[in-house]
């Protein structure tokens, strides 16, 4: 633009490159509708026009100038529009050759005038060439002096022309100051634009004039005259928002509708009340039955019967019985069985073959994945060992071992497994293969493959432990026990191989009795390698002898019979059995909406997404659990929303927002987090396809540490990449002071640290990689090696976390001295065998109960000289199990000691940073410390064993005179949370327990009897244990910033939302590990965080002044006997029996149990607002509290406690 241009009349969109950078324009997003209206607006007037961005000016004549960078053979094109007489014409150097028009001169930027001809852009669209100079001519009797005055008579016609690709919002900015002609220009154009987008069913914005009541009288006249008008607020500026009076219809559930035309909601019946029976069954004989029910756990209804029945109840009773209906029974009731067989089809070899994924182990415990393929007709079964879980080799495997040797088959069953379903998505298309999915969770659909694969891993286990089989005598295995399944199985007299091929195969029998011709047998060398082959085969054969299972008749007729379900139509409301991942139990999931049909199995459509379940694992909705799904507070207020707004506003559903954050070095840790090491900064081009509204602007990379002799890296605007498909961080964003710091405490950029102090965070890096080279998890390649696995794809980036450990305490005292921490850590969410799901990666660590159970013991035993000690393993994850594949790792961008900056590292165990590395290093622990002897002063030995209560506490016991485990009770208990162990036993054994427990594992120092482990400070008394959390509170809790002044129903801002929800996280530790005295307030303070107001704020101040008030206070384990312990415990049950509105004329609360359970303090006691519970009583607000005492019931030990 010209000299005098600022910058602030002119827009740049779309795609721009700069040198060897390129990316989108920050306000591309910002003004996604804009750029999707003028793309349209262009393409209307000139369908051939091409381009990659477009740049808006107002009241801005260019210089004279060439744009020689454009690509070649491309043009450029420029429209005007305005309220001008003349002018805005576009200027080309050179002549035109269509119209005899003088030549218009122009200066060029050395003020040399040049000759040109003008061509009309105004209302048009004009193409040129921009390698020529070029310019606009200068806007005479200009009337856009404001966004909307300049348009005019053509505005029908661009909005016409546009259609359907009108945006959803119109803006639209009344004149300021009193220019008459402005404010006509701005009715006309309110008329005009504004009727036409209302008319198209989108929302028209007008801010409301502040000092002009007859200009905002006479808007609000005008824009009523569009359709609905009402007042909001965006930003602290009050809109007028106009949308369409169309009325929408939303139809929720079918239901009984009653005389004033409303529909009424079921409500979810509970307990007692979800209790029902015939409506002839007179009131006291159904709350007989009902507590009856209860009492006795919910028993099936037809086992209430039988009982009634041999108890000798009247026909009344039973008859009663029989009509009972209770909600609590259908929800908990499980999925109906499986039939235990199906009718045989006729089938042809090759017809049908099913596919699965099986897992065997050889003799030394390592895992061998296989690939099974079972052809239904002949039950021909070829079982292939694979490497990975991928679609590419499972798909390589299927080709080259099934479909190049029989063929492709018709139909393929499988189940939903990833690798599965992507390996055979591409074969069904290229050789029309149907694909028969079985449910999920549902595996008796894939009941033929899933047998015939644990008849096949039966066989190859036996053959493992007989023969020993390991390493490369696997192969052996897999081929020997395939060929004794498919030879021996006789099926109506045929074997499988006999079906396949018309004979059985040549083995080892007939080569070895063969008869040549003219007589002789043949002789065969003394080799052991044969010798062993023929072993393994002839165990594979007895092994299958001794496996063979039942015909499925016989399994049939010995069963119970299954009846199947009825049919379910689409739209049906059904709930659906799943269970869970590493979880005991299932639960039924739902409702959700039948969807439709695959074979036998059914489409079910639940929170977003499609579940394929079998009919088995269905249910139809009970009417309460379908009106249960519109009594959410949530959902009335988006139906509402929904009803009264047009559905397309973006006002009506906006998107969670997250506040900007201002400060720096946020941004460092941010980058520092999510953007790996050595990372080439390329960005290409991305689709122009934005959603329909103005997005968010985006924020820019922060710096961290370089390589030595490098300059700080410029910080450059971050650009729309291609190249990753996510991003992973490590913390999660802090919106408040308070947060932020707490986030320093976790870790600290390099930007952050003195420069007198980084020295000591690169001793800490050379100490962190020496110590991965001692204990073996890392080991460098040479540089042929590092570039043989270049290209590998399973390389994974690295950095260095930097850490102040002494942080929290100067921030008290600021005389302590730094204490440095650089922990090297890998990106773990790149693991590229994370999206096969194969990894497992659950630890257990030790529960709180069995913590408080063992300190208890302690207590209890003190007499005895029992006591505790605590103990923490140097570096846990370095000392686990050695990796079972292959990951390398490139340095961080500063270079490790010693190495060559493309040399790469070659992970051999667990690190910082994988997802597997917990489970490794528990897998170790639990190994190690099961296999150690334990030697006693009396020279016996003992060993641990692991408790079947709890997988993390270990008991040691000594062992007999056979070396087997004794009878005698445990000398030790040993309980490991991670990395730290916690040991309780007599002094004297705990000491030699310590001394050769840290010969198995690096813990550096023991700490007796007064320590702290896994957040709680545990001392040992005379009288017993205490347990508390007096640093914790000291150091953790605080109070929300609130201006007394401000009353109790003002809503809580962001960042006091932010604390609040910190705070109230502090106080929920504290009160679950050593105050139960907090539980019932903290409890309150938990149901109120959805939208708390300033009274909730106060409340929760309240609490963390009571815990800080009594933060010295804990828990008092007394010394109470073993063989005088009494466990007593207080519940809610009391009340949770006690059904609605005294509905049982026998079991009720009378009003002074009523009264005295009430909460009588918190936010909620006046005014309407509840917390979620239905009774705000105080046994709703604690769960549970277990209690430890003599049989004298004195000096009680708190031992466990629960908060709903």
């Amino acid at each position: 633009m010209g000299p005098e241009d600022s910058g602030d009349h002119k827009l740049v969109l779309g795609y721009y490159a700069y040198g060897n950078m390129r990316g989108i324009c920050a306000n591309t997003s910002r003004f996604a509708s804009l750029c999707l209206y003028l793309k349209n607006y262009f393409l209307d007037k000139d369908p051939t026009a091409k381009w990659r961005s477009i740049s808006l000016a107002l009241n801005c004549q260019p210089t004279v100038h060439a744009d020689y960078n454009n690509l070649k053979g491309t043009l450029n094109y420029l429209t005007t529009t305005g309220g001008f007489s003349h002018g805005g014409g576009l200027w080309q150097e050179g002549k035109d050759s269509s119209t005899s028009t003088p030549p218009t001169s122009f200066m060029d930027p050395k003020e040399r005038p040049v000759k040109g001809f003008v061509s009309d852009a105004r209302g048009k669209i004009v193409s040129f060439n921009a390698d020529k100079l070029h310019s606009t001519e200068e806007l005479k009797e200009n009337d856009v002096g404001y966004v909307n005055g300049g348009f005019n008579s053509t505005i029908s016609d661009t909005l016409t022309a546009t259609g359907n690709d009108s945006p959803s919002s119109l803006w639209l900015h009344p004149p300021c100051g009193n220019y008459d002609h402005d404010e006509k220009k701005f009715f006309e154009v309110l008329d005009i634009c504004g009727r036409w987008q209302v008319r198209h069913f989108g929302s028209l914005f007008v801010p409301v004039p502040l000092d002009d009541a007859d200009q905002e009288r006479r808007v609000r006249l005008q824009m009523e005259s569009f359709g609905k008008v009402h007042k909001v607020l965006i930003d602290e500026t009050a809109f007028f928002k106009a949308t369409h009076n169309t009325v929408h219809e939303a139809y929720v559930a079918e239901g009984e509708v009653d005389e004033g035309g409303r529909a009424e909601v079921e409500r979810l019946r509970e307990g007692a009340a979800g209790i029902t029976f015939d409506k002839k069954v007179p009131s006291d004989m159904a709350a007989a039955l009902r507590r009856l029910h209860q009492n006795l756990g919910h028993p099936a209804r037809e086992d209430l019967v039988r009982h009634l029945h041999h108890a000798g109840a009247d026909r009344d009773v039973i008859k009663a019985a029989k009509s009972l209906e209770c909600s609590t029974c259908a929800r908990m009731k499980g999925p109906k069985s499986a039939r235990p067989a199906a009718e045989p089809k006729l089938l042809e070899f090759g017809d049908v073959v099913g596919v699965d994924m099986m897992y065997a182990y050889d003799v030394d415990g390592k895992k061998i994945k296989l690939f099974s393929m079972v052809d239904h007709a002949s039950s021909y079964q070829v079982v292939v060992q694979v490497t990975r879980q991928t679609g590419s080799i499972l798909e390589k495997t299927f080709l080259k071992n099934w479909v190049q040797v029989f063929g492709a088959p018709k139909v393929i069953t499988l189940d939903l497994e990833r690798g599965i379903q992507d390996a055979f998505g591409r074969l069904a298309d290229w050789y029309h293969i149907e694909l028969r999915t079985s449910a999920g969770q549902a595996h008796w659909q894939s009941g033929f493959t899933e047998r015939h694969g644990k008849w096949w891993k039966e066989i190859f286990a036996r053959v493992v432990q007989e023969q020993t089989v390991r390493g490369d005598e696997t192969e052996e295995a897999i081929g020997a026990t395939s060929t004794a399944k498919n030879n021996l199985r006789r099926r109506c007299g045929w074997a499988p191989c006999q079906i396949v091929f018309g004979k059985n195969p040549r083995d080892e029998a007939d080569l070895q009795f063969e008869v040549e011709e003219g007589g002789g047998q043949l002789l065969r060398t003394a080799d052991d390698a044969q010798r062993r082959r023929e072993a393994i085969r002839n165990a594979a054969r007895i092994a299958f002898y001794q496996v063979r299972t039942e015909d499925k008749v016989r399994r049939g007729m010995s069963q119970k019979a299954r009846v199947k379900p009825r049919d379910l139509e689409n739209g049906s409301m059904v709930l659906f059995w799943r269970k869970p991942a590493n979880k005991k139990n299932g639960l039924w999931k739902g409702p959700g909406t039948i969807i439709g049909r695959q074979e036998d199995n059914y489409w079910v459509s639940h929170g977003g997404r499609c579940y394929l379940c079998a009919p088995e694992h269905l249910r139809r909705a009970l009417p309460e659990e379908v009106g249960g799904l519109f009594a959410l507070r949530a959902t009335k207020d988006d139906l509402l929303r929904l009803v009264e707004n047009n559905y397309d506003d973006p006002e009506v559903f906006p998107g969670d927002g997250a506040p900007e954050e201002d400060q720096a070095y946020l941004d460092d840790i941010l980058a520092d987090l999510s953007m790996p090491e050595n990372s080439q900064d390329e960005t290409g081009a991305v689709d122009m396809e934005l959603d329909n509204g103005d997005l968010p602007e985006q924020r820019t990379s922060g710096m961290r540490r370089g390589a030595p002799g490098d300059d700080p890296p410029r910080a450059v605007r971050r650009r729309f990449s291609t190249k990753r498909a996510e991003e992973a961080y490590m913390l999660k964003r802090a919106s408040t002071r308070r947060g932020r710091e707490k986030q320093l405490e976790k870790e600290i950029p390099w930007s952050l640290i003195p420069e007198s102090k980084r020295q000591l965070f690169i001793d800490a890096e050379h100490k962190q990689w020496e110590e991965h080279l001692r204990l073996g998890a890392l080991r460098p390649l040479s540089l042929k090696e590092s570039l043989d696995k270049k290209d590998c794809g399973r390389i994974l980036s690295s950095r260095f976390a930097y850490r102040d450990k002494n942080l929290a305490k100067r921030r008290a005292d600021a005389t302590v001295e730094w204490k440095a921490k650089s922990r090297l850590v890998v990106s773990g969410h790149t693991d590229p065998d994370i999206a096969s799901g194969a990894l497992r990666t659950d630890s257990p660590t030790v529960s709180r109960t069995a913590v408080m159970c063992l300190l208890q013991m302690a207590a209890s035993r003190t007499d005895e000289n029992w006591g505790v000690s605590a103990g923490d393993v140097t570096a846990a994850f370095l000392n686990g199990e050695k990796l079972d594949r292959e990951l390398y790792l490139k340095q961080p961008k500063h270079g490790l000691p010693g190495l060559h900056p493309d040399q790469l590292i070659k992970v051999e165990k667990g690190v910082f940073g994988l997802i597997d590395s917990p489970r490794k290093w528990w897998k170790k622990f639990k190994k190690d410390i099961q296999e150690l002897t334990i030697i006693l002063h009396n020279d016996k030995k003992a060993k641990f064993y692991a408790s079947a209560l709890d997988p993390c506490v270990f008991q040691l016991v000594e062992l007999d005179d056979e070396g087997t485990r004794g009878n005698g009770t445990p000398l030790c208990y040993a309980a490991v949370h991670v990395d730290d162990i916690l040991l309780v036993a007599e002094r004297g054994v705990r000491d030699l327990v310590q001394k050769q427990l840290s010969t198995c594992f690096p813990v550096d120092e023991w700490e007796q009897d007064v320590f702290d482990f896994i957040g709680s400070h545990i001392e040992t008394k005379p009288e017993g244990i205490f347990v508390s959390q007096s640093s914790y509170a000291a150091n953790r809790l605080f109070e929300v910033e609130v201006s007394p002044s401000m009353p109790d129903d003002v809503p809580a801002n962001p960042e006091q939302i932010a604390d609040n929800r910190s705070l109230v996280g502090a106080l929920s530790w504290l009160a679950s590990q050593s105050r139960p005295d907090l539980a019932c307030g903290v409890s309150m303070c938990q149901q109120l965080q959805a939208k708390p107001n300033i009274g909730d704020l106060r409340f929760s101040n309240l609490m963390a002044r009571r815990a800080l008030l009594h933060k010295d206070e804990g828990i008092f384990l007394a010394k109470v006997p073993l063989n005088e312990i009494v466990f007593t415990v207080f519940h809610d049950a009391g009340w949770s029996n006690a059904p609605d509105s005294n509905a049982d004329p026998v079991y009720f609360l009378y009003s002074e149990d009523e009264r005295n359970g009430i909460i009588e303090e918190g936010p909620w006691v006046n005014k309407k607002r509840k917390t979620k519970k239905k009774n705000s009583s105080v046994a709703s607000q604690l769960g549970a509290l277990v209690t430890v005492h003599g049989k004298d019931a004195l000096g009680p030990s708190g031992l466990d406690w629960a908060i709903p």
